[in-house]
């Protein structure tokens, strides 16, 4: 038992859980003279104990995979923002840690259950079983006593398995249904924009295209010198417009997750602390609001995406990691920027390079694979199995794949402008992904800076020169404040704008986002 908890908690959780699972043990040696009585105690006891065993193992997997614990925000959301599919596909993803966890708990089961039968059958003549020893009776009634106050402390006692699981479901459960319909929440956000008196200046046409990634670090980028040129078109894009396209060396996001960061990138401060939503202020200050969508999760298109005047969800099959190519965005952009309106606010919501990666490329377009590569020696040396070079390469191939959907919305952009149209085209992640970089391990990651560091690019159709696009790039961004760039690109003027968060205005004031782990420099 203490080698199972030690698997799945820390040192104080591991002493809560053996003094939880306590009880269990001293039952099998009360002395039983019935033979029914005995084998009732023996399931009931193993089924207790093997309650222990799994908590355990899927803590442990939970730790791995999202860097966060079980009754975390982070991780209730993506459960209750999980279909079955997308269940399937994230066993998919994670196959091998799977399947060496439930060897792992195959065979602690085993033993536990072996140890059960041997305990209560030491136990069986009840004439045999006495305590004698002083010492024994002392250890006993100090059991007893520990037994007590695990159970009369309610911190400890949430803990248990038998009662923190289920009440995670109900928790999941109520999550999902309050995302279910948030129409009235949109409507009062949107009146509360309106009295913020969110004016769009100027009569000329205004076009403003975001691209929304998803799980790109642009440590893996070619544009950000990565070895491997994961990112050529991008990298052609920079040398090409120099002028006119912003390559944000240092970019970060606040938050590891989907769900979180996009909370943080649309709602902004206002002058009395009350959050506002940004596509709120820019529907009350008349534009027209697309949202192109390639991912498919009830909590992202209730929250953000019915704002939107037209919504294309166009992931069919449900889960974000299907195999939904970012292509399919291209069609509806075009058709978007074409529609009969003065003002306009496109977002693209793609997938990205959103695990499990392979699917995130066509089939046979792994340039990496056998690649003995710089990167390939650099993950040897670290140590690294061959399971995390794999998935190093798979993330590579993704990227590589996205690079080239990326650029062609720009594109699109481009050719859909006229030469007197105001135009903007953004392109950034919602958070990173940590693929062997800084540990052992593949996926979102709260706990290193991986999961944090993003791409950043900003298109502009009216040209700056590019000593002074240069000095932009270097300024450290935050996506949480990406926000109030976009609203000074749309020429939008409300009573709470803050000039200091826009990264393009000559007052922007960069400060150091709290992520809750160490970071020695936002500028690296």
């Amino acid at each position: 038992m203490i080698g199972i908890e030690v698997f799945g908690h820390d040192q104080i959780k591991t002493a809560q859980m053996l003094v939880l699972a306590l009880p269990f043990l001293l039952i099998l040696f009360i002395p039983l003279a019935s033979p029914r009585h005995q084998r009732l105690r023996v399931i009931f006891v193993c089924v207790a104990l093997i309650a222990f065993v799994l908590d355990s193992v899927l803590r442990r997997f939970i730790s791995e995979a999202y860097q966060a614990a079980p009754d975390s925000s982070m991780v209730l959301s993506a459960v209750a923002n999980t279909s079955l599919l997308e269940s399937r596909e994230f066993i998919a993803s994670y196959a091998l840690p799977i399947i060496q966890l439930v060897i792992l708990s195959i065979f602690s089961i085993g033993f536990l259950v072996f140890l059960v039968f041997s305990a209560s059958a030491s136990s069986t003549n009840a004439k045999q079983f006495r305590i004698q020893s002083l010492w024994l009776k002392i250890l006993l009634g100090v059991a007893i006593i520990l037994c007590v106050v695990g159970y009369a402390s309610k911190p400890w006692r949430k803990l248990h398995p038998l009662y923190f699981w289920p009440r995670i479901s109900l928790v999941t459960i109520e999550l999902r249904s309050n995302w279910h319909d948030l129409k009235a929440q949109r409507e009062k956000q949107l009146n509360f924009a309106k009295s913020l008196q969110a004016v769009a200046e100027g009569n000329t046409s205004s076009t403003l295209v975001l691209i929304l990634s998803d799980s790109l670090n642009r440590d893996n980028m070619s544009t950000h010198g990565y070895p491997r040129t994961t990112t050529p078109q991008l990298e052609n894009l920079s040398k090409r417009m120099p002028e006119q396209v912003i390559n944000f060396r240092y970019a970060w996001s606040v938050e590891a997750a989907t769900i979180a960061s996009l909370k943080s990138l649309f709602y902004l401060d206002t002058p009395n602390a009350k959050p506002v939503h940004l596509l709120a202020l820019a529907k009350a200050a008349g534009y027209h609001i697309t949202w192109i969508s390639n991912h498919d999760g009830q909590a992202i298109e209730q929250e953000h995406a019915r704002f939107a005047d037209h919504l294309e969800m166009l992931n069919n099959i449900p889960g974000r990691d299907s195999s939904s190519s970012d292509s399919s965005t291209h069609q509806p952009l075009i058709a978007a920027l074409a529609r009969p309106v003065q003002r306009k606010l496109i977002v693209v919501h793609m997938l990205g390079a959103h695990p499990q990666y392979k699917m995130r490329y066509p089939e046979n377009a792994n340039l990496y694979i056998d690649s003995k590569d710089k990167v390939y020696r650099d993950l040897e040396r670290q140590r690294r199995s061959s399971w995390l070079i794999e998935k190093r390469n798979e993330y590579d191939a993704a990227i590589r794949n996205h690079d080239a959907q990326v650029v062609k919305t720009l594109e699109i952009t481009q050719q859909a402008l006229d030469k007197d149209q105001r135009g903007a085209w953004i392109f950034v992640s919602d958070h990173g992904q940590e693929v062997a970089h800084t540990r052992n391990h593949a996926g979102h990651s709260a706990s290193t800076a991986a999961g944090f560091r993003i791409p950043a690019f900003i298109w502009n159709n009216h040209p700056s020169t590019i000593e002074a696009n240069q000095a932009l790039a270097q300024r450290p961004f935050r996506l949480d404040w990406l926000g109030w760039t976009m609203l000074t690109l749309m020429e939008i003027q409300w009573t709470g704008q803050q000039e200091s968060k826009n990264i393009l205005s000559p007052t922007y004031q960069f400060k150091n986002p709290e992520l809750g782990i160490p970071i020695s420099t936002f500028r690296n």
